[in-house]
């Protein structure tokens, strides 16, 4: 799950990146493309997406074992932006 999750943040920031058109701020996220990382990362995975809801529900659950995988992504993600 962490690296599923890890894959759902980057497609997150990267929607940012992808303007829509140029009256869109570059925070905002461009959702067609969202759609096509969400998409990637799932078959990335060989999961769907009910499986992930799925899975997410469980995690909210049990926000002890959500945390500690976020707690090990933190490192990484950080790691990520210093390169970027």
């Amino acid at each position: 799950m962490e690296e599923i999750l890890l894959d759902i943040h980057l497609a997150e920031a990267y929607s940012t990146m992808v303007p829509k058109d140029s009256t869109v701020r570059i925070t905002d996220k461009n959702l067609d493309s969202l759609a096509v990382f969400y998409k990637k990362v799932f078959d990335n995975h060989q999961i769907t997406q009910q499986q992930f809801l799925s899975s997410m529900k469980w995690y909210k659950e049990h926000p002890v074992e959500l945390d500690s995988i976020y707690t090990r992504m933190i490192p990484r993600i950080s790691e990520i932006e210093g390169k970027y």
